[in-house]
């Protein structure tokens, strides 16, 4: 009877040490996994914010140059896209 346990009692410790290393092996794959993810999320932000940027400078550009020929921006003119085309405006 005391063989029958002690077998037993080995083949849950070596049952428990499996599933251990098995769910740590997994646990290191999905922060690898995640790692990447957020690496590909912020280089795609990152390329976004550049875009926005460029597109902002190349506006303000704009709008200087306008400025300084003494014109008007199209918004400003009433030929922007708040311009209901009324009377006064």
């Amino acid at each position: 009877m005391k063989s029958t346990s002690n077998f037993l009692v080995a083949v849950l410790a070596l049952t428990t040490l499996a599933f251990g290393y098995l769910a740590w092996s997994e646990y290191r794959d999905l922060v690898v996994l995640k790692a990447q993810l957020a690496g590909n999320d912020s280089a795609a932000l990152s390329r976004k914010l550049a875009d926005a940027q460029k597109t902002i400078r190349t506006l303000q550009d704009r709008l200087a140059a306008l400025r300084g020929r003494g014109e008007r921006p199209a918004d400003a003119a009433g030929d922007g896209p708040g311009d209901n085309g009324g009377p006064g405006g």
